[in-house]
């Protein structure tokens, strides 16, 4: 299940944002819309999960011949 963890520093203000649980572009997905309410924190980076392929599966139907 995806988490979503910040941490605002009172002294700075400065804000911590961790999201865990999502793979590949979603993560960016989630922290734009995070980033709307709360504000872009200091530093920003990808973590592996991020770059973690999704895997999906493709099924391709032919059609048979009458």
């Amino acid at each position: 299940m995806p988490e979503i963890e910040f941490t605002i520093n009172n002294d700075t203000g400065e804000m911590d944002l961790k999201i865990e649980g999502v793979k590949g572009p979603a993560c960016a997905d989630i922290a734009d819309k995070v980033k709307e309410v709360m504000g872009a924190p200091n530093v920003e980076e990808n973590t592996q999960e991020y770059y973690a392929r999704v895997h999906t599966s493709q099924q391709i139907k032919g059609k048979g011949r009458s």
